[in-house]
């Protein structure tokens, strides 16, 4: 490794390290004249570089203390004399502490208020339902007429659900036509009725007086 060494402010080298030992032990080199190396970041005294320091308790060697005068040292800085260090001062915006609850970021929703005329639903009208008219819807269904029994069967269903849910007024236009349906289908099977017993009438009659009139040409 080459060094090279300031002597009475003058750059020499490079040298080899046995070299330079040797020019710090015969008293060329002082302790207070500056070495570097490839290894070393910046120029140090000879007497601080660790490679050099057994040379000076050598017993052939004078001691760095007979070669040089020596120079007070200086008294150890105390911690008080720096300033007190300044934290870093950030935004008040920004800063966020655990003791300190996060605002919200959004708005609460907007109370809502029910068109008028409308009920809520978990508030029963007082009263009883109107008549959905089940058992009627069923009867003309099964005894009248088919077709339009069921009609009547769906709405009267549908009544005592919608005046459950408050619905006042939806009941009772179901209620209406379960009604209306019940009536219709059982005029309507009243009147097919009719008309098949009358049917069967005119038939029997007619079987009667055709058996009468056969006995009497027969009797002739």
């Amino acid at each position: 490794m080459d060094w090279y060494y300031s002597e009475n402010n003058q750059q020499h080298g490079p040298v080899s390290e046995d070299q330079l030992a040797n020019l710090y032990r015969t008293g060329t080199v002082k302790g207070s004249d500056l070495v570097w190396c490839e290894s070393m970041s910046e120029w140090t005294p000879i007497s601080k570089v660790a490679a050099f320091a057994s040379i000076m308790s050598g017993p052939d060697t004078p001691s760095a203390s007979a070669s040089e005068p020596s120079t007070p040292s200086a008294a150890p800085t105390l911690v008080d004399d720096f300033p007190p260090a300044t934290p870093p001062t950030t935004s008040s915006s920004s800063s966020y502490s655990p003791s300190t609850p996060l605002e919200p970021q959004y708005t609460p929703p907007m109370s809502y208020v029910p068109p008028s005329g409308y009920s809520s639903p978990s508030t029963i009208p007082g009263g009883t339902p109107p008549p959905n008219y089940l058992w009627q819807s069923i009867v003309v269904t099964l005894l009248c007429c088919l077709p339009l029994g069921i009609p009547a069967i769906i709405f009267s269903t549908k009544v005592n659900s919608t005046f459950a849910l408050g619905d006042l007024a939806g009941a009772e236009a179901y209620s209406k036509k379960a009604k209306l349906w019940c009536i219709i289908a059982l005029a309507l099977g009243l009147v097919i009725n009719l008309i098949i017993i009358t049917l069967q009438v005119v038939a029997f009659s007619s079987g009667v007086m055709q058996g009468i009139q056969e006995g009497v040409g027969t009797v002739q």
